[in-house]
């Protein structure tokens, strides 16, 4: 899936989805919730970053392990 289509999923599903790039160099992505929080912050590790569109389809970037545990610790709970 490219980022176009879940622009388009994120913006007319009303839903919040969390993407990165693995090292393989491929596009992964996830639910926003706490375990999504989870698998992206194991996955892009404390120098990674990762990107979540909102419910309007506008992308947001984590840069900094603090910001990422502080998303984790303020996410709804919720599977991936």
């Amino acid at each position: 899936m490219d980022l176009a289509t879940l622009r388009r999923r994120a913006r007319y599903g009303h839903k919040q989805i969390i993407y990165w790039t693995n090292a393989e160099g491929d596009l992964e992505h996830v639910p926003y919730s706490k375990d999504g929080l989870k698998r992206a912050i194991l996955s892009v590790g404390a120098r990674g970053r990762f990107y979540w569109l909102d419910g309007s389809g506008v992308s947001h970037i984590a840069r900094s392990l603090h910001f990422m545990i502080y998303l984790w610790r303020c996410a709804p709970k919720g599977g991936a």
